[in-house]
């Protein structure tokens, strides 16, 4: 019990602590992770299984979606937009028809897009520097 609060407590400050594009490389990896159970699920049975992971990989894309910021992003945010609501379609219909290519379609897309976004993250990193005590970024905005 008290190794799971602990567990707890670390994955709170990590997530206090981490910069908003570590967060959206977090949120990749759980919608991945979730969509490999999901699969995993569908290929044994388990309709619960895939139904649960479903739902969760279902709910980081509609988090990402709605973490969207239409006016600075533009036309990248509209793109993202579209794409988080179709993806988060298509697994539904992927999941009701049992479609194991369509998952890894989905899955594929996913890595693509955490990869963007890992270096996006790395860019900016290392485009930071000090002045007068605050951060300042490079002329990317991810």
């Amino acid at each position: 019990m008290l190794a799971n609060q602990n567990l707890k407590n670390y994955r709170q400050s990590d997530i206090a602590t981490s910069t908003s594009e570590d967060i959206v490389v977090a949120l990749y990896d759980g919608a991945i992770e979730f969509l490999t159970r999901a699969k995993e699920c569908m290929l044994t049975g388990d309709i619960l299984g895939k139904h649960n992971n479903v739902n969760r990989c279902r709910d980081i894309l509609l988090e990402l979606n709605d973490s969207l910021n239409m006016e600075i992003g533009g036309e990248i945010a509209s793109s993202l937009r579209r794409l988080y609501l179709f993806m988060a379609r298509y697994i539904l219909q992927c999941s009701w028809r049992n479609d194991v290519s369509g998952m890894d379609k989905i899955r594929g897309m996913l890595l693509d897009l955490r990869g963007a976004w890992a270096t996006c993250r790395d860019i900016v990193k290392k485009g930071k520097t000090q002045e007068e005590g605050k951060e300042k970024r490079v002329a990317i905005s991810c």
